[in-house]
């Protein structure tokens, strides 16, 4: 019948928006492999697809789904929809190392906490390349989600810095001086956050 490939698509996704990840990760297969091509819904389809993988708890299957519908040359950009899923599978991949970032809590004394600082620094870099990839799609959409993202990262970096638990058996004055080494630190931060969201200000 010539809507089936129609009706197996959005019975996909009403199983997605129905939580029933496993029968959609099955329902949008299929659909990839007999269907997706010839209706130019590729992109869509791998994106949901990834989706529901990620759900599963299948994070390296999702991962590479999300990678190979992000990818594209700049000469033969996806249009439409397809560029929409496109930038939407970038933003994923962004928000996967993003999960990664927020497992990373910062504990005293000071040498494990400088040791944590640098390795949230490390994953916040990595996943704000990420997110700049969104913005290099050219959807308008996905872009202001991808740098209100990255504003938002280094907000939360900056708050996570200036809430971190103090060292115990400090005195007064050690206290001070701690909490001011830690103010140092998350200053130039919350400068970055604000460039960011300046940025997206400047897209609306």
């Amino acid at each position: 019948h010539k809507r089936a490939p129609e009706a197996l698509f959005l019975a996909g996704l009403a199983l997605e928006r129905a939580g029933s990840h496993k029968q959609a990760e099955r329902t949008f297969s299929s659909y990839l492999k007999r269907h997706a091509a010839k209706q130019g819904r590729v992109r869509e389809c791998t994106l949901h697809l990834g989706q529901a993988m990620l759900k599963l708890g299948r994070r390296k299957s999702a991962q590479s789904l999300f990678e190979r519908c992000g990818e594209y040359r700049p000469r033969s950009a996806p249009k439409g929809f397809e560029l929409a899923s496109a930038a939407h599978c970038r933003f994923m991949l962004g928000e996967m190392v993003f999960d990664d970032y927020k497992k990373i809590k910062l504990r005293p004394p000071k040498r494990r906490l400088v040791k944590l600082l640098k390795q949230k620094a490390t994953v916040l870099k990595k996943a704000e390349s990420l997110f700049t990839g969104v913005v290099a799609a050219g959807h308008m959409e996905w872009a202001s989600a991808a740098l209100f993202r990255i504003g938002d990262m280094y907000a939360q970096f900056a708050t996570a810095i200036l809430q971190a638990p103090l060292p115990k058996g400090l005195s007064q004055r050690e206290l001070e001086v701690y909490r001011q080494e830690l103010q140092s630190l998350a200053f130039p931060i919350e400068d970055k956050a604000l460039t960011a969201l300046v940025e997206l200000l400047g897209k609306k």
